[in-house]
């Protein structure tokens, strides 16, 4: 499943990291998978820009220890970070613009979130998010709605204020949401992109 994250912001998680340890600098029943997320070479996707990419995606993972730009974040014990990551392509002749996957502002994916069923939407605590955002149907669970995931590394940020994928680039993603409970943290979790429309990139 998964793929799919500010940074040192609060406005990320469930609740927030219960421990945070610097370490490096801070930055200013499950949903159906489309046939099409297994397809060689990644899933296109359109940004509510009209920006085009290529999304590949890896199974989310809990963990008790994140790393968010070099500082250490720990859960504490009974619960535990949700991780993923996606590798975006930029198949166009020009330079797209990554702020649907990565907003250095918040540090925030703003187009990306971890969704699931409202029977584990609701052990989680996230059962009031069914179908609040009109970019996905409603039985779908954004767990990360509105908080959104945090984006922990971006391979294509160069510290600036925004990032951007050259043509024929590839930048590589990793995103966590949490702590959540641990019981809770093997559900079923899809990542969908909030694009035009919204696609489920879950492999």
């Amino acid at each position: 499943m998964v793929a799919a994250i500010g940074l040192l912001s609060a406005a990320t998680g469930c609740t927030g990291p219960e421990v945070v340890a610097a370490s490096g600098p801070a930055r200013s029943s499950p949903p159906a998978t489309s046939a099409a997320a297994s397809a060689p070479g990644g899933l296109p996707v359109t940004d509510g820009a009209g920006n085009r990419f290529t999304v590949t995606a890896t199974p989310v993972r809990p963990l008790p220890v994140v790393t968010v730009h070099g500082a250490l974040w720990s859960a504490a014990p009974g619960r535990a970070f949700l991780e993923g990551q996606i590798q975006v392509a930029n198949p166009t002749s020009g330079p797209e613009p990554l702020g649907a996957f990565d907003d250095p502002s918040s540090g925030l994916a703003p187009a990306v979130d971890l969704t699931t069923d409202p029977a584990d939407a609701t052990r989680v605590g996230d059962g009031a998010d069914c179908g609040a955002d009109p970019a996905y149907p409603a039985a779908l669970c954004p767990v990360s709605f509105p908080e959104r995931l945090t984006v922990d590394d971006d391979s294509a940020d160069t510290g600036g204020a925004s990032v951007v994928l050259a043509p024929g680039a590839t930048a590589r993603l990793t995103y966590s949401y949490g702590p959540v409970p641990a019981g809770v943290a093997g559900a079923p979790f899809a990542v969908w992109f909030a694009g035009s429309p919204a696609v489920d990139v879950t492999p």
